[in-house]
């Protein structure tokens, strides 16, 4: 008897040790993005707020490929002890690990939901240069125009290229799809192609572009003009994606609530609240039962999509 309780109390006494701890060393937030893209920038926030809270440098890597498959493959190996973080995405948990035969890993069991920090969603934007000045008003030109409309993506299976995919398919278009390595928005406004959903800060910066709709459930308040989906008479275009902060599977508690709580507390500030909200991401805090709720659902949502678009990473 005396020697269990002398080794509950050891095991007991090595856990709170480590909490409190941690973090005697750097961390690292591992981004599936190249530097630059509105991940990354989101990346970097979190990463600079962490590490003043945290007493240690946030240092971020970038490990762009495969809708960020590589990236978040890297992070369920590591070591759950809270140093490796990595931001995770509805490409990376949702969409992308389901393009694949054989799953690279399941962003349910794999990972350790930390918080969710800002929700976004995507703009239907096409050329100036062609006729529709609403998503219903294009619908009509693409029927009358079968065969010859192309819409762009930033890659196969992600959530610009599903989405538009859905649009397709619903409205019974025919349009074709174009991926780009890049953002796809160059190529657009070029009139190279003929539609895209991109983030508001991505379209925004196009020239020579009309913004038809957002997939917000409401008006944006940096857009406040373009109409919503639902209004332009898609409410199945309607959707919110995600980012946030995932760690490898079975992070010790005390630790998870130390990185929970520093994330929490950083995005409560102005100064960080601003920065995401010139990026058109507005931050959406959930701690990591419900953040991992939701990851569920949207799975849920979005696999119907997934089988309909035939995409594949094989």
């Amino acid at each position: 008897m005396l020697a269990h309780l002398l080794a509950i109390a050891f095991v007991l006494t090595t856990t709170c040790a480590v909490a409190q701890s941690f973090p005697n060393k750097p961390l690292r937030m591992i981004v599936g993005f190249a530097s630059g893209t509105g991940v990354d920038i989101s990346g970097r926030i979190i990463a600079q707020f962490l590490s003043e809270g945290l007493g240690q440098p946030v240092v971020v890597e970038n490990k762009p490929g495969m809708a960020s498959i590589i990236a978040a493959r890297e992070t369920a190996k590591a070591t759950p002890d809270g140093y490796t973080l990595f931001m995770c995405t509805t490409s990376s948990h949702v969409t992308g690990p389901f393009l694949f035969r054989q799953q690279p890993y399941d962003p349910l069991k794999d990972f350790t939901a930390v918080a969710q920090v800002v929700e976004s969603y995507l703009v239907a934007a096409v050329p100036a240069s062609i006729p529709p000045n609403s998503l219903r008003e294009f619908a009509d030109w693409a029927k009358a125009n079968a065969g010859k409309v192309y819409y762009a993506s930033p890659g196969v299976g992600g959530s610009s290229h599903l989405l538009a995919e859905r649009f397709n398919r619903v409205a019974g278009l025919g349009m074709t799809h174009v991926p780009y390595k890049g953002s796809g928005v160059a190529e657009l406004s070029a009139g190279e192609t003929h539609l895209l959903f991109g983030l508001p800060a991505t379209v925004n910066l196009g020239p020579r572009l009309k913004l038809l709709a957002v997939t917000a459930p409401a008006r944006i308040p940096d857009l406040p003009n373009v109409p919503t989906a639902r209004e332009s008479g898609f409410p199945e275009v309607e959707a919110v994606l995600w980012q946030g902060v995932c760690g490898p599977a079975n992070i010790p508690k005390d630790v998870l609530a130390r990185l929970t709580e520093e994330i929490k507390r950083g995005l409560a500030r102005p100064d960080v609240r601003e920065r995401y909200a010139k990026l058109g991401t507005p931050v959406t805090y959930r701690a990591p039962a419900e953040f991992a709720a939701l990851n569920k659902a949207d799975i849920a949502n979005w696999l119907p999509d997934i089988k309909a678009s035939g995409a594949s990473m094989d």
